[in-house]
């Protein structure tokens, strides 16, 4: 892979995953918004949105794949072997969360991928033509750069569910102050 290819791969998921889809206006804002609008506090609704994802799960998925050991032993000594080489590896967390987890992300997993994913493929195109470079070296080249980021920035870091992330990490029992 090389050139213009290595760079569509390269630079979508960084620019969609990474920092748009589970950034402010993405999937965390999204779901903290729809928490709070339905009466939870600042920090249930952050611990259930970005703390779950980011303590939780993404930490779990990282180090276990897809497929939990500890699962399939208790209910299945024999298909150890057998489930953790054959498996696709895709059903971790399904398997270690509970029935109602479970069943809310089978039933909402194809939902969430058909509305995502003209988000995704309008992205795509944009990396692809190259919309997307011309607007980060246009917005790198301005004289006022630094100010303009600094000030989106603020705007971001001033919103409620990172102002109430501030405070949940605070509580954290490996929290140091900076």
């Amino acid at each position: 892979m090389g050139g213009i290819r290595e760079f569509n791969v390269l630079y979508f998921p960084s620019k969609a995953c990474l920092t748009g889809f589970l950034h402010t206006e993405g999937m965390f804002l999204a779901q903290y918004k729809v928490l709070r609008e339905n009466g939870h506090s600042p920090s249930e609704a952050f611990n259930e949105t970005v703390e779950e994802a980011t303590q939780s799960l993404f930490p779990l998925i990282g180090a276990n794949g897809f497929v939990p050991p500890v699962f399939f032993s208790i209910h299945n000594p024999q298909a150890i072997k057998k489930k953790l080489t054959t498996s696709s590896r895709m059903d971790y967390m399904y398997g270690a969360c509970s029935t109602t987890a479970r069943r809310g992300a089978l039933d909402w997993a194809p939902i969430f991928e058909a509305a995502n994913r003209p988000v995704f493929e309008k992205l795509y195109q944009s990396v692809r033509n190259g919309t997307e470079t011309r607007k980060a070296l246009e917005f790198n080249g301005r004289s006022t750069y630094r100010e303009d980021l600094a000030r989106e920035l603020k705007e971001i870091d001033d919103q409620e569910i990172w102002r109430a992330g501030k405070t949940v990490r605070s509580l954290r029992p490996d929290y140091k102050p900076s």
